[in-house]
């Protein structure tokens, strides 16, 4: 997509001063990580959600579905994120939930 890329294929990346692992998935080739571990300022896409299928609803209603593409803004126990043009906060357990494939910023 315009303005993005994907990470090519490494064991671990490190963005500045926050250690990074990057896991593959089972089921694709994307590499992913906790939304909680992507660093505030990097965007990442949406790749998939885990949960009960309540969880996972509630997370697209509020604009969190696979594919969308959420900046990380800040925040430790509550992360604010920034998605579907809106600010949106999800505690640290939720965001554990929702995997995302790292993008370069400004790439």
């Amino acid at each position: 997509m315009a303005g993005s890329r994907r990470f090519d294929l490494k064991s671990s990346l490190s963005f500045p001063s926050v250690p990074v692992l990057i896991m593959a998935t089972a089921s694709s080739t994307a590499y992913t990580i906790p939304l909680s571990r992507l660093p505030a300022g990097f965007e990442g896409r949406v790749h998939r959600l885990e949960g009960n299928d309540a969880q996972c609803q509630r997370l697209r209603e509020i604009g969190f579905c696979e594919s969308a593409v959420i900046s990380r803004i800040g925040g430790e126990q509550s992360l604010v994120c920034k998605v579907c043009g809106a600010r949106v906060a999800v505690h640290k357990m939720l965001a554990d939930s929702i995997h995302v494939e790292p993008l370069f910023p400004g790439a």
